[in-house]
Order: structure tokens, then C-alpha cells, then sequence
């Protein structure tokens, strides 16, 4: 039995996303997902028909993609990206394509696929990972055999085939890449 309201809050569903960065010949590209739990906030946003909602405007024979558009600002937010020197300008990522679905339990989950960089990082240059706002934002970053990365700043650790993240306002993750195989 609930007999206070922090009780009643630990249950409360929560939005969720993730990040899973790779390096490829053409820069840093990335798959978000942005999981939004059943609640009113799901109902709302499936409530609005297609076309209607502020910024929509596509069509509505791809609901998927209009859903995923809407929620892109909430699942971005406060995510920047550098390539480059220590004091290489961090820009928000392009949104390149956008589905949405809704899953068993009721959940919208939106798959953003990004570019975060116009190029590969070279043996020796930075990529800094920052996220000023919004939710946590845990990041996979992948690099291709050969390719070496070292954290020198941030949360993380090693993963397999290259570094877990976990940048936070104020404290951005920092690796450098150490050398650079044959990319794919």
C-alpha cells in the first residue's frame, strides 16, 4: 500500500533514450531511440490528427514519420557533437530519417536516424559528446576494426567494439581517436 507520494512517484513511467554512434567513411552516423511509456503524454500525441500539429506537415500516409518528427525536439534535446581540434565548434545533429511505432505495452517508440559529423574523425583528433539538457542520454560509440579510441574525459568505459558513454550537463565526453583502421 502507498502511503506517501514519493512511494507513488517511483513508479511513475519515464521517457527514455539511447544513442548508438559508429564511425563511417562518411563521418559519425546514429541510430536514437526515444521511448515515450504509455500516459497521457501518448494519448495526446496520438490524439492530434496527422497534418495538424505545429511543424507537421506530412502527410498522412505516413503517421509513423509524423509521430517521429513530433517527438525529434524532446529525444534531441541538448545533444552536441564535435569532430575535430579541443575547441572545434559542437553543433546539433542532422535528422536524417524518422519512424515511430507503438509497441505492445502501449509505448510510442521514435528511431531517429542521425548524422552527427560531416566526416571521419583522423588518428588524433577529438570527438566531444555533449548533453546540456533533457533527459540522460546514454551513448554507444562504435568504431571500425582498427580504429582505436581512448576516453580522456567523461563518464564511460570500454565496450565491445568501442567505448559506453554517458555525458551529462556540464560534463561532456571527451575520446580521442588514437589511430584509425580501413573504414568500410
Amino acid at each position: 500500500m502507498c502511503s506517501g507520494a514519493g512511494e507513488a512517484r517511483a513508479h511513475v513511467p519515464v521517457a527514455t533514450r539511447t544513442l548508438r554512434l559508429q564511425i563511417d567513411p562518411d563521418g559519425l552516423t546514429g541510430l536514437l531511440v526515444y521511448r515515450l511509456p504509455q500516459g497521457k503524454g501518448t494519448q495526446l500525441l496520438l490524439a492530434v490528427p496527422q497534418g495538424l500539429a505545429p511543424g507537421d506537415s506530412r502527410s498522412a500516409d505516413k503517421p509513423g514519420e509524423s509521430i517521429a518528427l513530433r517527438l525529434a525536439p524532446d529525444a534531441l534535446r541538448g545533444l552536441r557533437v564535435a569532430v575535430g581540434e579541443k575547441d572545434a565548434q559542437a553543433r546539433p545533429p542532422t535528422l536524417q530519417e524518422a519512424r515511430a511505432r507503438l509497441d505492445a505495452s502501449g509505448a510510442v517508440e521514435a528511431a531517429l536516424l542521425l548524422r552527427a559529423a560531416g566526416r571521419a574523425p583522423a588518428a588524433g583528433e577529438l570527438i566531444r559528446l555533449e548533453v546540456e539538457a533533457g533527459l540522460p542520454l546514454p551513448i554507444t560509440l562504435i568504431a571500425p576494426t582498427g580504429t582505436a579510441l581512448v576516453l580522456i574525459e567523461g563518464a564511460g568505459r570500454a565496450a565491445p567494439g568501442g567505448l559506453s558513454l554517458h555525458p551529462r550537463a556540464g560534463a561532456p565526453c571527451v575520446v580521442r581517436v588514437t589511430s584509425v583502421g580501413p573504414l568500410p
